[in-house]
Formats: structure tokens, sequence, C-alpha cells
């Protein structure tokens, strides 16, 4: 039950996570990325929290002062995969900019996982990021709303609670075979 000596950080904020190894990056952290700061070495006055080791910072991509944009489709016929993503950067004035993302995924095939009664790698959902710069002198200042709904059904836990054990008794299991 012990964390990474490696900080993870979006944004710079702390992924937060549970068992070690099992914290790590959403897909929206890595969505539409600006850059990704890797800082080798204790981090503990620049991160604090279990940076010993170092510290992993992903940031996403500021909006910029130019009208720009991009979309992108993938197609996978292999695995039924269909993946949209689309970025749009306004610029509305020398000190105002907006930057509107998105992407949605939708994957039915992949590799069948007789466990889970379906497929490992299957895929659906959408996430999003919207965000609004002000710039004037030294005032620089970046407001971010952002979601994600992914379903990912790569990972199952599944529990057997036998009657009469102690953890069944504690759980109040103590008729018919539970399940949680």
């Amino acid at each position: 039950n012990a964390d990474s000596p490696i900080g993870l950080y979006a944004n710079g904020v702390y992924v937060q996570g549970g068992l070690q190894f099992a914290r790590n990056f959403t897909r929206l952290d890595q969505f539409d990325l600006g850059r990704a700061e890797v800082l080798r070495g204790t981090q503990g006055a620049l991160y604090g929290r279990n940076s010993v080791y170092g510290a992993v910072n992903l940031v996403p991509q500021q909006p910029i002062f130019e009208n720009t944009g991009r979309l992108m489709l993938d197609y996978g016929p292999d695995v039924d995969k269909k993946n949209l993503t689309g970025i749009v950067n306004f610029n509305l004035s020398d000190t105002l900019a907006f930057r509107i993302g998105g992407e949605v995924i939708d994957q039915d095939g992949g590799h069948f996982r007789q466990a889970i009664g379906g497929y490992a790698d299957e895929r659906h959902g959408w996430l999003g990021r919207l965000q609004g710069r002000y710039a004037q002198g030294p005032v620089d200042v970046t407001l971010t709303y952002q979601a994600e709904d992914m379903r990912l059904p790569f990972q199952n836990m599944h529990y057997n609670i036998v009657p009469g054990t102690p953890g069944a008794v504690a759980n109040g299991f103590t008729g018919a075979p539970a399940y949680s």
C-alpha cells in the first residue's frame, strides 16, 4: 500500500492513487499535451509529496493567440475502432483566446478475455477540455474546465467471500455465498 517515490502530476496537481503502481495518468491528462516535464532527483522543494526520486508533470497546451485547429479521424477495422479528435483555437483579441478540444472513442473488438466475458481493450467514451486565456502585460491567466467519461473494461476485480470466514462475518455475510 505504498505510493511510488516518483511524483505524478497533471498540470501541477498530484495524481492520487491506491496501491503501489496503481496510479497513472488518465487519457484526459495526455490529451492535447503542451509539454511533459520530467525532473530527476529529489523534487520535494518544487513538488513536495512523493517526489523523492523525481517528478513527471503533464501540462496541456494553452490557448494561443492564433486561429488554428485540427481534426483527426482514426478507424481500425481489425478491432472496429472509431476515434474522432478535434481541437480549435480562437483568437478573439490581442489579450483573449479560447481553446476547445474533444475526443470520442468507440472500440468494440480487440483481445477477447473469457474471465471478463468481453474484450480486454474495448473502449467507449468521450473527453473534452475548454480553456480561456487572458494575457496582458505581466498578467497571464488560463482558466480550464475539463471532463471525461471513459469506459475501459480491461480491469476486473472479483472477490469471493465465503460465509463463516472472518472477512464475511465482519461484513455481515453469513448466509449464501456473496460476491462483490
